[in-house]
């Protein structure tokens, strides 16, 4: 559908890097096999994590050994690389509804009670970011996407976790909890099970979007909420 839209506004051609420039809310897979997802019973917690293989489909948390992380160290990364993050990746999406800069973000002292996903899909920046937020263990050496996304949470709403560019992802928590709702994909809702977790700081969430699409929920911390979602493929 994208083509069409570029011939009538070449200008959106500064939006190359997006996977697709309007999604289709009515899509499913015809006929999808749900048997990865209907085995799985529990979401289990694992204690000595190492590169997951692809056929892994089953869903699991671990605790990383990332230290906190919080606005400040945003701030002063994006300081540091500003010019670089203003020309790769020079908007956040505020509230699922409308876009900032993200001077807007980090130049103000107390951030606005909001729901902020910042997208970052540029393998300078992914480099940058890497310095900072390590590749988890569980994500082999390679095959991660470039694709990361930084989320903060001030304003204590149910959000979904986007959808990521491979659909093998992670969900680390830097800073705060929450409850994350694990809900079966439309495709195989009426044969897999939905589960509910309480994600801790420094912990990681693995799932299959194929399988299971996050929500976040509001839990007892009122802190705010910053999560690092990627994927590999």
């Amino acid at each position: 559908m994208s083509i069409p839209f570029i011939s009538l506004f070449p200008t959106l051609t500064e939006l190359y890097q997006e996977p697709c420039l309007i999604q289709n809310p009515f899509f499913t897979v015809v006929d999808m096999d749900c048997w990865p997802c209907s085995s799985v019973n529990n979401i289990g917690e694992i204690f000595n994590p190492l590169p997951v293989h692809k056929q892994q489909n089953a869903p699991f948390i671990y605790k990383t050994e990332h230290s906190r992380m919080s606005i400040e160290d945003f701030r002063n990364l994006y300081i540091k690389n500003k010019m670089l993050f203003d020309k790769e990746s020079p908007k956040v999406l505020v509230n699922n509804k409308n876009y900032l800069t993200p001077q807007n973000v980090f130049y103000v002292e107390n951030l606005q009670e909001n729901l902020y996903v910042w997208k970052l899909n540029n393998f300078n920046v992914a480099r940058i970011l890497r310095q900072i937020i390590p590749r988890p263990k569980v994500v082999p050496k390679f095959g991660q996407s470039t694709e990361r996304f930084i989320i903060i949470d001030s304003k204590h709403d149910m959000f979904r976790i986007p959808d990521t560019e491979c659909n093998f992802a992670f969900i680390l928590v830097l800073s705060g909890t929450r409850i994350i709702d694990l809900q079966p994909a439309d495709e195989c809702k009426h044969q897999c099970k939905s589960f509910k977790m309480e994600l801790k700081e420094s912990y990681l969430l693995w799932y299959n979007w194929w399988y299971w699409r996050p929500v976040v929920q509001q839990s007892s911390s009122n802190e705010t909420f910053i999560a690092h979602v990627g994927s590999y493929c």
